[in-house]
């Protein structure tokens, strides 16, 4: 009777005894009953095997979760990366073929071309005419209800300024100015490194702008580039049709100017000057 209230005591003990979490005493007081009594010891085994079962198998449940979570973060990385590589390489392919395009337009010698800015109390038409080293300017500004118009012939060494506004008509002959109006390319990028660079931050976003095609690029920040908070480039052409900026005005109106373009068509009658006689020269 003694003996199977001493194993009662032992079995309770046994598993915070495997557990190392009995005191030493308890410890000499299962021990030396261990030795005695062969159901016990047996109960002890059969607890070790159990346990290192339990262990095993919570052990590879973690690992299985572990490689499951692992692999899932593999996938959610190689898609993010992916998507990453299939985004900058479409507006990488977009940037440089409207870049392309927009060469075969750079070295026009034959062009006319119209610039419409506006914002707040202000609107400016600037229209270019290029025949060989032959410009004309004709810049028509309205500023708080004020007209100005001004005339500026270049033969590609002298410059020739008619101005007419409120004050009257006045001219400045024979001007040592340069004058840079070319044809530009602001998709333009030294070399693939920078091409990539500068697509990465940039947005490309397929637009139509008045019945033209147009791709929307932002933040395509080169230093070429005019606006870097948005261009409309003509799909067909690669070149510029308008170009924003989000400086806020008090009434709301963003300043934004428009492009407008035509080849072949300028003639040496776009480059008759204005009657001298009608306009007093300053210097």
């Amino acid at each position: 009777m003694e003996k199977n209230c001493e194993c009662k005591i032992v079995q309770d003990l046994l598993p915070n005894y495997i557990e190392k979490m009995t005191n030493d005493e308890s410890n000499i007081f299962i021990e030396q009953h261990l030795l005695n009594c062969e159901d016990c010891s047996k109960s002890l085994k059969l607890m070790k095997e159990n346990r290192d079962t339990i262990d095993v198998k919570h052990e590879i449940s973690f690992f299985k979760k572990y490689k499951y979570k692992l692999n899932l973060l593999k996938i959610l990385i190689l898609i993010v990366v992916l998507f990453f590589l299939f985004t900058t390489i479409r507006k990488v392919v977009i940037i440089s073929n409207l870049s392309n395009l927009s060469e075969r337009y750079v070295n026009s010698t034959n062009y006319h071309k119209i610039m419409y800015a506006y914002e707040k109390d202000s609107y400016i038409k600037t229209e270019v005419y290029c025949l060989e080293n032959k410009k004309f300017f004709q810049i028509t500004k309205i500023i708080d209800g004020n007209i100005q118009v001004k005339k500026i012939y270049s033969d590609g060494e002298f410059v020739n300024i008619y101005t007419e506004d409120e004050n009257g008509k006045h001219a400045q002959l024979n001007q040592k100015m340069e004058l840079s109006v070319d044809m530009q390319n602001y998709l333009y990028t030294d070399n693939i490194f920078h091409l990539v660079s500068y697509s990465i931050p940039a947005s490309v976003k397929s637009k139509d702008y008045y019945g033209k095609k147009c791709y929307y690029i932002a933040n395509f920040d080169t230093p070429y580039s005019i606006s870097e908070d948005g261009i409309f480039i003509d799909k067909e052409t690669g070149l510029i049709v308008k170009a924003i900026t989000s400086v806020e005005v008090a009434n709301g109106i963003t300043p934004a100017v428009d492009y407008v373009y035509e080849f072949g068509n300028v003639t040496e009658k776009d480059f008759v000057e204005p009657n001298i006689e009608d306009y007093k020269i300053i210097d």
